[in-house]
């Protein structure tokens, strides 16, 4: 990640120092991003992608994570909200700008 607006980090502590993780988003530039941590303590990450103008969602840890563009078609992604629900899924709440809409996936 070289530092350009719109990169997605993300900083863990480790109990000494943050860690911080860069990711391969496929060039989106990322705004409105939401992290929750599941019972493994994996973390689960959802944007807005403000170029492609898509909902994404990134979930792993270490070097190894799954990104993932959840909703292409329109203007949709925006003020998403990110929740897991009791079997560890992740739930998202987002607006379609596009239809004027709000809409959820899971």
């Amino acid at each position: 990640m070289g530092g350009e607006s719109g990169d997605l980090k993300y900083a863990r502590w480790t109990g000494a120092s943050w860690m911080i993780s860069g990711f391969e988003t496929g060039g989106a530039d990322c705004e409105s991003a939401q992290i929750a941590v599941d019972a493994a303590g994996r973390p689960r990450i959802a944007f807005y992608d403000a170029r492609q103008q898509d909902l994404c969602y990134l979930e792993g840890s270490g070097a190894s994570w799954t990104f993932t563009r959840v909703d292409t078609v329109g203007d949709v992604g925006r003020y998403v909200g990110l929740a897991l629900d009791a079997d560890g899924a992740p739930q998202l709440a987002y607006f379609d700008v596009t239809n004027s809409t709000l809409k959820w996936a899971r």
